[in-house]
């Protein structure tokens, strides 16, 4: 589909729950997309390994883009450091988003950042958690939200 009015973006989320081994860092992978006007997100089944990429079409060129991610665990009742960030091009993980979780009550990671960068024609970026509960934990999947989800646009 073609940019509408300007606009060039996706919106994709994840609805299935996806396990997040501990002390790991673990791409998002999205297996829905609201809107995806340029095709920059891979969905297709025949590119399982590319579900957690937003590529910037070569023909757009180089841009701005925001990039708006949200996750949120399944509940748990552990002490751990939880935290959500970015990579471009497979070039290491910024972290935006940690939080923290004491033992002895029931709660739900929920973390989100906002983050404007520059990419080129061809890059991508992708989104990543950590957790340190000391053992594998899922992303939600029974809220009326979806575990996991991203904006991709350019600005």
């Amino acid at each position: 589909m073609a940019s509408f009015y300007g606009f060039s973006g996706v919106l994709a989320r994840r609805d299935a729950t996806q396990t997040i081994p501990t002390s790991t860092i673990t791409k998002l992978f999205y297996d829905f997309e609201r809107y995806d006007t340029d095709g920059s997100h891979a969905l297709a089944a025949s590119v399982p390994d590319r579900r957690d990429r937003f590529v910037v079409p070569s023909r757009m060129g180089a841009a701005f883009y925001l990039v708006e991610a949200r996750v949120r665990f399944a509940p748990i009742n552990a002490t751990a450091i939880w935290r959500l960030g970015y990579e471009i091009n497979a070039e290491g993980t910024q972290w935006l988003a940690e939080t923290w979780t004491t033992a002895g009550q029931t709660v739900q990671p929920t973390m989100a950042f906002t983050k404007t960068v520059y990419l080129e024609g061809a890059e991508f970026i992708t989104v990543g958690v950590w957790q340190s509960t000391g053992g594998p934990v899922n992303t939600s999947s029974t809220e009326a939200i979806s575990g996991a989800e991203v904006v991709f646009r350019r600005l």
